[in-house]
């Protein structure tokens, strides 16, 4: 049977008035059932979907963040709509997810798993209807998806095509990379645009030692480098204006002699509304010329933009002119699509470098759109 919590008038006031109010108990509101906490866990608040510091459609429904999460809230993908709505439980787009409901906006609940029983979706609407009725006293529809303190990811990805981004991982959590970029270029005479000949790779592993700060790992194949970074996620664009991280990394080339080398970079970003989110990213990296004997550095600033089409599919794309320090033939840059199912990003795009580490794509690249020369890029990002 569901119950609920109700905290004494004056101390509510009290924690109300000193900005605590998260700390309170759900006022007078039905919470989760443990028979429908069970489904939620399983389902829905799975790594990369709703669950985590960044769920997807900014929805988490993991049952310690309910109702407050979902009740009375707008759907991302329908605004019209309430996740949860206390006063046509009926109408909640919850409810519709679950049941696949041709009106619903993009696929079923759960994403990628075999439909819920009609007895684990009656367990989750028994849940939905108690809350008929209830005053819930919650912000608005229209103000709630800006409500101070909320973090919400600017990036999907950890990178746009190459440039990192302020998306941080949750602490124990693991995210797998994996990253092409295809030789020849389209019009360089490779069989089916590129996709026929060889490729430069990079596999990565990430591991969240924090809510705020991870670790990856990474190995490429041509040049043969490894790598080993750092990743800060100092500040929530929901506590501030913008996001900001902090990556610093090192790289070992293989060879005679053996090189090593390090980059710092700054990512500061901001999620403007639902569709446009931008990101500022000074770095440096040293032994930025691989031809040179004392190889110099360079000092570039990274511009990357993301654009909400439909759905968790996005337009993305990056423009780095070097600073100061080696620099390319041209500046690097990169135009793609990026689309996030569950616990995978997928981005594939084009660009005018092949380097996938910050010493070899910072400087730009050797190719100039403008004689149709250019490489076909992807990213996949799968999160544990």
């Amino acid at each position: 049977m569901a119950m609920t919590l109700r905290t004494p008038k004056p101390f509510a006031a009290a924690l109300s008035v000193l900005g605590l109010a998260a700390l309170l108990p759900s006022q007078g509101r039905t919470v989760v059932p443990e028979s429908a906490a069970r489904i939620l866990r399983s389902s829905c608040a799975v790594a990369g979907c709703h669950g985590g510091r960044s769920p997807a459609m900014d929805l988490n429904l993991e049952p310690a963040k309910l109702p407050e999460a979902a009740l009375d809230k707008p759907s991302s993908a329908k605004p019209e709509l309430r996740i949860i709505d206390s006063a046509d439980p009926r109408r909640s787009y919850l409810l519709a997810k679950i049941a696949g409901d041709p009106e619903i906006a993009g696929q079923p609940m759960p994403l990628g798993q075999d439909p819920l029983s009609p007895a684990e979706r009656g367990l989750l609407e028994a849940w939905i209807m108690s809350f008929d009725g209830q005053a819930p006293g919650l912000e608005p529809p229209a103000r709630a998806s800006t409500k101070r303190g909320t973090f919400v990811p600017a990036f999907w990805g950890t990178t746009v095509a190459n440039l990192p981004t302020t998306t941080p991982l949750d602490k124990g959590r693991i995210l797998f990379r994996v990253s092409h970029r295809f030789f020849p270029s389209a019009t360089g005479g490779g069989a089916f645009l590129g996709f026929g000949g060889p490729a430069f790779i990079l596999i990565g592993l990430g591991y969240g030692l924090s809510d705020r700060l991870f670790l990856d790992v990474g190995r490429t194949n041509s040049p043969k480098e490894a790598s080993l970074g750092l990743h800060w996620a100092a500040v929530d664009q929901g506590r501030s204006p913008f996001s900001l991280a902090l990556h610093a990394g090192s790289a070992l080339e293989s060879g005679t002699p053996r090189r090593l080398k390090f980059n710092v970079q700054i990512a500061l970003g901001r999620r403007f509304n639902d569709r446009l989110s931008l990101a500022v990213v000074p770095s440096l990296a040293t032994r930025a010329d691989p031809s040179a004997e004392d190889p110099k550095g360079v000092i570039a600033l990274g511009l990357a933009g993301r654009i909400r089409i439909i759905e968790e599919t996005s337009l993305i794309g990056e423009w780095t002119p070097v600073l100061s320090g080696y620099e390319a033939a041209s500046p690097g840059w990169a135009l793609g699509l990026e689309k996030k199912i569950g616990g995978h990003v997928f981005q594939v795009f084009i660009l005018n470098s092949t380097g996938l580490m910050a010493n070899r794509y910072l400087p730009g690249g050797d190719l100039r759109l403008a004689d149709g020369d250019f490489r076909i890029g992807f990213n996949i990002y799968r999160l544990f």
